[in-house]
């Protein structure tokens, strides 16, 4: 099991219901602000968004008020961080550490 990066804008990622993200900005965003490969995971409802430029970038799918984050390497970092700011949001790790790490 790897390790999930989260674009949230609650305190705590497992809160992003509380604070969500919602799914249409995200989807309006990704779109836009991008160059991103979509496709639809097999009976999911949201697409599955991933960098084009390169083959091994992270995947990224909106659920329950935030954006989960999938294989983010190092040299990812930058672009999700500055992601996260066009939603008004913050990465976080799945022990709660934010990004970029200080």
């Amino acid at each position: 099991m790897g390790y999930d990066l989260h674009l949230t804008r609650a305190e705590e990622w497992f809160d992003s219901e509380l604070v969500p993200i919602p799914e249409p900005e995200w989807n309006a965003i990704a779109r836009s602000a991008l160059q991103v490969s979509t496709h639809y995971a097999a009976g999911e409802a949201s697409p599955v968004y991933q960098f084009e430029d390169s083959a091994d970038s992270p995947t990224m799918q909106w659920g329950h008020g935030q954006v989960t984050v999938w294989g983010a390497g190092e040299t990812d970092i930058a672009a999700l961080v500055a992601l996260a700011e066009r939603l008004d949001a913050r990465l976080m790790g799945d022990d709660s550490e934010t990004y970029p790490l200080e």
